[in-house]
């Protein structure tokens, strides 16, 4: 985790850029938009904005106690919509959790490990819904990436010591290995209106 303070420089540094090219109908980033209050206590580590730029998804950390909010723009309420770890003076696994929009901006789905299992949670905003999933094949997964029909996602995992990246069809449940190599590969991201996969390996960055 790192400081609200840069974090939150970093996060309006990037978004008043991406929204210089595309300021009709959208929601101006301004000084501290949506945190007033924080606690000492708390880092603030993920932040992600929705497809639909009304609500903002970020992740916090509390002694090991890991928490997703969920942040609506128009009504400046927070949510907490999940709950992950407890307290502890102890070193935790800060990678989890991962969260990723759907993107039609109405659902969020959030990946996590649960006793040695990686579970998939899909928060179904809209119906005020959440359906628990079991990924099972990897033994971690480090980021994923919705296609932009929102079918399949792109995900960066490890298996049997290697960190290789995947394609997941979310209808067929069938999995797709897009590399197979000895470099960790991570971080993939749809690229190209979704037909290609951006990839960040230790020498540089790619496409496939």
């Amino acid at each position: 985790g790192i400081p609200l303070k840069q974090l939150i420089s970093e996060w309006q540094l990037y978004y008043s850029d991406y929204y210089k090219s595309e300021d009709e109908g959208r929601v101006p980033v301004g000084q501290n938009v949506f945190m007033k209050k924080t606690k000492r206590s708390r880092l603030y580590e993920r932040i992600y904005l929705s497809p639909l730029k009304n609500k903002i998804a970020y992740v916090t950390n509390e002694y090991g106690e890991k928490k997703v909010w969920l942040y609506d723009m128009n009504s400046a309420k927070h949510k907490k919509i999940f709950r992950y770890g407890h307290k502890t003076d102890l070193v935790s696994d800060n990678t989890f959790p991962i969260v990723a929009w759907h993107p039609s901006g109405q659902i969020l789905s959030i990946i996590y490990e649960d006793k040695g299992n990686i579970r998939w949670d899909v928060h179904d905003l809209k119906e005020n819904e959440k359906i628990k999933n079991d990924i099972f094949y990897y033994d971690k997964i480090l980021s994923f990436d919705y296609h932009p029909e929102g079918r399949k996602f792109v995900m960066s995992a490890v298996r049997k010591g290697q960190t290789n990246i995947y394609l997941f069809d979310l209808v067929a449940r069938t999995q797709e290995v897009i590399t197979e190599d000895f470099f960790d590969d991570t971080h993939p991201t749809f690229i190209d209106k979704g037909n290609k996969i951006g990839i960040q390996k230790f020498q540089g960055f790619f496409h496939t």
